[in-house]
């Protein structure tokens, strides 16, 4: 097992210095605070003011009003990274966030269900949403260790 983390260190850091895509992405965990489902995903951010507030928020996730994430999905084919739910063993979705809308205190109702009800039916959901989430219990949570993205395992 220690070979194995070594090895996916290895190829994380090899990744980053070669110029990989994700050198400027940092990912998050997002999950609920009060646990109903118990699944999570992962969001991708590059805008330096969207890192921040994401962070801010992962601090102190009771304190923080626009909370909920908005962004847009899309099937495994549009990823540029694995989405996983980190809190339920590193199961890939087939699906991805795309594009980050928003941090938001509400949004429509259609926008708010939970990771695994979207993985139930990725096409529908982007169907009926255009692709939007904004599930009202989750928000970030943590911030991600390029380890941890990789890997598919939160780091003790």
């Amino acid at each position: 097992m220690r070979g194995l983390r070594h090895m996916l260190l290895a190829m994380a850091a090899a990744a980053f210095l070669s110029g990989c895509p994700c050198n400027d992405t940092v990912y998050f965990l997002v999950s609920e605070l009060k646990t109903t489902h118990g699944d999570s995903y992962i969001l991708p951010l590059t805008d330096p003011d969207d890192i921040a507030a994401a962070r801010a928020i992962a601090a102190d996730p009771g304190e923080a009003t626009a909370r909920i994430v908005v962004a847009t999905i899309g099937k495994c084919a549009d990823c540029k990274y694995i989405n996983r739910d980190l809190l339920q063993g590193g199961r890939k979705w087939s699906w991805c966030v795309t594009g980050f809308e928003a941090f938001a205190e509400n949004t429509i109702e259609i926008y708010d269900g939970w990771p695994t009800f979207v993985e139930d039916d990725v096409d529908g959901w982007i169907e009926n949403t255009n692709g939007v989430i904004g599930f009202w219990s989750y928000t970030v949570t943590r911030e991600l260790t390029p380890w941890e993205v990789l890997s598919g395992r939160l780091a003790d």
